[in-house]
């Protein structure tokens, strides 16, 4: 029965996720939306589009995971934490556009589009919350310890205050642009990984520490290169995606502007590996509470 449940949940991440990058594409793109949008631009964009990248590719992995026939207890734990990862990452998401839609009230609010961004807002927010209570029903009968949200909140809170004060002015430069875009990397994949460990924490008389692999050091290097490459083909796909449709910069520019987008992919894919790589048991090498 769990095994069903669990599959019809990897599903519902892959909707979720389709969900989620739409209303990202949708709202960039509508002409009444996008010139009152509070959180098009750094760092409180660097937190969506990461977002967006982080739940397409946990809602992947949800759905590889899921294909097991059988589940062992701590894989089970796993993939319902990979699950409620996506979630989370809308969660989070939706936090700093929070931030940003407070900070920047005159922008947005009493404008045209003002009550469809709200809903559009709310309704993915409906969507991540079915998923996650999704989850919890999946793996009701799973023995769980003992929950604490005390971390979650902390890292949220900072993340949040962080977004909240960052300096926009700052974003004129280059250097104020790449500041911009870690704090946004920080402010999603730190709370991130905080989530599924408070919401599904292992019983510690079950849990093993380790996947069993062979060879975790030569595992744990291959799946630190593997969120390279995947961080590589995300910036050169965001690159082709940006002057697709606003044209080549010029010629000066574009070493420059492609190195920035190549390398802040890369970054934050390896940030998120590495936040996330102990709370989804990505690393055979370490145990699956380590970084929750």
């Amino acid at each position: 029965m769990r095994r069903h449940l669990l599959r019809g949940t990897a599903l519902l991440t892959a909707v979720v996720a389709l969900a989620f990058l739409l209303f990202f594409q949708f709202t960039v793109h509508d002409p009444v939306l996008a010139p009152i949008l509070p959180f098009y631009q750094d760092p409180f964009d660097a937190v969506t589009t990461f977002g967006v990248i982080a739940a397409g590719l946990l809602s992947l992995l949800s759905v590889v995971r899921a294909r097991r026939t059988t589940y062992t207890y701590r894989q089970s734990v796993l993939l319902a934490r990979t699950q409620v990862a996506v979630a989370g990452a809308v969660f989070v998401t939706l936090g700093s556009d929070g931030v940003a839609m407070l900070r920047y009230l005159p922008r947005w609010m009493g404008r045209p589009g003002d009550l469809e961004l709200v809903g559009l807002v709310s309704g993915l927010f409906g969507l991540a919350l079915l998923l996650w209570l999704a989850v919890r029903l999946a793996v009701r009968d799973l023995s769980l310890g003992v929950r604490s949200w005390r971390k979650a909140a902390a890292v949220s809170a900072a993340g949040a205050t962080a977004l909240a004060l960052f300096p926009e002015s700052l974003t004129r430069s280059v250097a104020g642009t790449v500041a911009a875009v870690a704090t946004g990397m920080l402010a999603l994949f730190a709370p991130l990984s905080t989530l599924p460990g408070a919401f599904l924490p292992f019983d510690e008389a079950r849990r093993p520490e380790t996947d069993g692999s062979p060879d975790p050091r030569r595992r744990g290097r291959r799946r630190w290169a593997a969120a390279a490459l995947v961080g590589v083909a995300t910036g050169i796909a965001l690159l082709v995606g940006e002057w697709s449709g606003e044209g080549l910069p010029a010629p000066g520019l574009r070493v420059l502007i492609a190195s920035l987008f190549v390398g802040a992919a890369t970054v934050g894919l390896l940030a998120a590996y590495w936040f996330l790589r102990g709370p989804l048991g990505l690393d055979p090498r370490l145990g699956s509470e380590r970084g929750s």
